[in-house]
């Protein structure tokens, strides 16, 4: 269910708040007290709040479309949780084998991709201070070059 599932940026999950509300107050007249609409306003006040803290939009789209690069199976074999990145799960959660046939190949093919959505979404939203920070906080990361991590990095700090 989650793997389809798409990430939302604060920016977009406000948006879409506040578009459900207006249609609430479209369609029911005591929509300001009753318990949904009261609760999307909280979520929406909070996510008004975060996004002030979290990189724009902008940029989590730009960070989203740059390719970086895959470090090799020995680089990252050391790094907590690394070995998990390639992992094909089923619909119930199920490990049912590694992506692709064999590591190494698959490394020299895809020695540079894109951050997955809900990295790009994570980087964005916590802007971690460091690679060690981003990785600790999302250890999919490992699997990338600590150098372009920190570029991205960088380039959401400003």
């Amino acid at each position: 269910m989650f793997e389809t599932a798409e990430p939302l940026a604060l920016p977009v999950v406000k948006m879409l708040l506040t578009a459900k509300m207006e249609d609430m107050r479209q369609r029911v007249k005591a929509h300001e007290s009753t318990p949904s609409y009261v609760m999307m306003q909280k979520t929406r006040d909070v996510a008004e709040e975060l996004q002030d803290f979290c990189a724009s939009q902008v940029q989590l789209q730009k960070i989203a479309n740059r390719l970086l690069r895959v470090k090799s199976e020995g680089e990252h074999g050391s790094l907590p949780n690394a070995h998990l990145a390639n992992l094909e799960v089923d619909d119930d959660g199920n490990v049912v084998g590694m992506g692709g046939a064999d590591l190494e190949e698959s490394a020299q093919q895809n020695q540079r991709q894109t951050l997955k959505p809900y990295e790009a979404v994570q980087l964005a939203t916590l802007v971690p201070q460091n690679v060690h920070e981003a990785v600790a906080l999302i250890p999919s990361l490992a699997i990338y070059d600590e150098g372009d991590l920190h570029h991205l990095l960088e380039f959401l700090q400003q």
